[in-house]
């Protein structure tokens, strides 16, 4: 913080931030052996390249009319960016470990560009706050506030509340009186008759 004068998050230990380095490491030695060039993988070619032929033999086919370029071009092009590569990591051991006064120098004169560099374009932000903000809030909203308690909530503990309602008045017909069970009875078999008799 001092040095760049950029906030440093507590969370974001050294250790932590090395593993994701370290997956992504591998799986680029992987992809760079699938993706080895034909010069340096024999008769096999390149296993992505032949693995896609199917998709693009006919774009192949058009591409041939205007020439096909040789091997020495492609080692030219891995010469030249594989020393573009070696000095950038030269360059930049050099500024962060020796000469830390130009790194301050260069982040106080493109305060900006240091900014969106540092923020990675501030890719994550956008993805906040168009992806994972509106899913939480539409989460919170209509998962949890409409569907869960209203809905689930709201069935549940209506129904709790219709046997409630339906003991309570099946309760009271509890009397304990013997003359009012057999009225009940005769009218239940008065009711059994008549709908027997309206049926024949």
């Amino acid at each position: 913080k001092e040095r760049f004068g950029h906030d440093v998050h507590p969370h974001e230990s050294p250790k932590l931030m090395t593993i994701p380095l370290i997956i992504l490491g591998i799986l680029s030695v992987v992809g760079g052996y699938i993706g080895l060039p034909e010069i340096f993988s024999g008769e096999d070619g390149n296993l992505f390249q032949n693995w896609l032929n199917p998709v693009f033999s006919s774009a192949e086919r058009k591409l041939e009319l205007y020439g096909t370029h040789t091997h020495f071009e492609e080692i030219l092009l891995m010469t030249i960016t594989l020393i573009g590569v070696l000095a950038s990591l030269r360059y930049a051991y050099i500024i962060y470990t020796k000469r830390m006064n130009v790194a301050s120098y260069f982040v106080n004169k493109y305060k900006l560009i240091y900014r969106l560099l540092l923020n990675k374009y501030y890719v994550d932000e956008f993805y906040e706050t168009t992806v994972v903000k509106p899913i939480q809030k539409g989460s919170e909203t209509v998962l949890w506030k409409f569907t869960d308690n209203k809905i689930i909530d709201g069935a549940v503990n209506g129904t709790a509340v219709l046997i409630d309602k339906t003991a309570r008045v099946i309760r009271r017909l509890q009397t304990g009186v013997a003359q009012f069970y057999a009225l009940i009875m005769i009218l239940g078999i008065a009711a059994a008759l008549l709908w027997i008799i309206l049926s024949l």
